[in-house]
């Protein structure tokens, strides 16, 4: 089997490099000019390909896949997340995307949504919750869904959007919560964080990279479906036990204002997902962040 990923060098590309079964290909297309990892170089399973998102219409191959699986999206995190402009261009890109799956012959699309196409919801999140995206971010990750989905009929292709709920892991960027929390403590430091009585589900990255290839064996034509671990928790417990595998000392609760836009309950019903798949999640909370402590320290 052979898998093209777009915008691989990332977390959850990393993971998918770990995941993927012994003898299995995969094409890599990354930004021209990116630090490449020592360990996907000496990968004699991984080819890459530079090329940058904004060129993939343009993008000349001879290269043939089986599964592409669409990672790469611009302005992820921060204000730009309300960039409206930058977001409908990364419908464009992602309508790209699946013409180039097309010419690489690939037979399934993956794209990677986010939990912000569901908006504020006060329930589990399955595949078939309504969708109510608030932040353009979400509006265009929906949006690029449905134009994929269209497109994909064209072409004959099975098509899955998967939604992302909080992955964490190594390689997570550094300023997201959980490396924050992390480095903050071993560095004897004291976060700044919310009341955090939020409810959270968080998945390890591996996890997250077996159900994308899971659904990329078994899911079902135009289904989306939401990847988390299906538990959830309060914030402050997951805070509580970060600083107790780090050996922190405090934590300043309440320092920091919760944004409205941002969802108080946040979890995933992952029962389909199982049942169509096979996928259950293999590494609990624990031992996930002790290998992202561990992979923090080494790298520090």
């Amino acid at each position: 089997m052979v898998y093209v990923i777009s915008g691989f060098s990332c977390m959850i590309g990393y993971a998918l490099l770990r995941t993927l079964p012994e003898g299995d290909k995969i094409i890599a297309l990354v930004k021209p000019g990116e630090k490449i990892h020592d360990f996907v170089m000496k990968n004699e399973n991984i080819k890459i390909r530079e090329c940058d998102i904004r060129d993939y219409r343009y993008f000349s191959t001879n290269d043939k896949g089986d599964v592409f699986i669409h990672l790469a999206w611009l302005s992820t995190g921060g204000e730009e997340r309300d960039n409206v402009r930058v977001q409908i261009d990364n419908i464009a890109y992602t309508v790209d995307a699946v013409e180039l799956a097309a010419k690489m012959n690939c037979k399934v699309f993956i794209g990677a949504g986010s939990q912000a196409e569901y908006g504020l919801k006060n329930e589990k999140l399955s595949p078939d919750t309504p969708t109510d995206p608030i932040s353009a971010y979400g509006i265009a990750k929906y949006c690029a869904g449905k134009m994929s989905e269209n497109l994909c009929d064209k072409y004959g292709m099975r098509i899955n959007w998967v939604r992302f709920l909080s992955v964490y892991g190594e390689y997570d960027r550094e300023r997201n919560f959980i490396p924050y929390l992390i480095k903050t403590f071993l560095s004897g430091g004291v976060p700044f964080v919310t009341d955090c009585t939020q409810i959270w589900d968080y998945i390890y990255c591996d996890d997250a990279a077996r159900a994308v290839y899971c659904i990329a064996g078994n899911g079902i034509n135009k289904k989306s479906y939401p990847i988390g671990s299906g538990k959830s928790d309060t914030l402050k417990n997951y805070v509580l036990k970060i600083r107790e595998l780090t050996g922190g000392k405090g934590i300043h609760f309440g320092a920091r204002e919760r944004k409205a836009t941002e969802p108080f309950y946040l979890c995933a019903d992952i029962d389909e997902l199982r049942r169509d798949t096979g996928f259950h999640p293999t590494v609990d909370f624990d031992t996930g962040i002790k290998k992202c402590i561990g992979f923090i320290k080494e790298n520090e």
